[in-house]
């Protein structure tokens, strides 16, 4: 598995922080996959918090961010 240099990982975290703040503070999972179309891999960070809605539920946020090994962002995509 790719190794994200902790400069990388602490970028790519005060980016999605900074997009979602109610994220904040939160570890993401790590995971990897291989790169489409290349030799090398890309990965995945998963950022999640439940979050409690007005009416007494909870409502599960995700934001998952594909990652290069060298730190550069291909996409966020988040969860409703």
């Amino acid at each position: 598995m790719a190794e994200l240099d902790p400069r990388h990982l602490a970028a790519v975290k005060r980016q999605v922080w900074a997009q979602f703040p109610e994220l904040q503070g939160v570890e993401p999972e790590i995971a990897s996959r291989p790169a489409p179309g290349a030799a090398g891999e890309l990965l995945i960070l998963t950022f999640q918090r439940q979050l409690p809605l007005p009416g007494g539920g909870t409502l599960r946020r995700l934001v998952r961010a594909t990652v290069t090994p060298e730190g550069e962002i291909v996409k966020i995509t988040s969860s409703r």
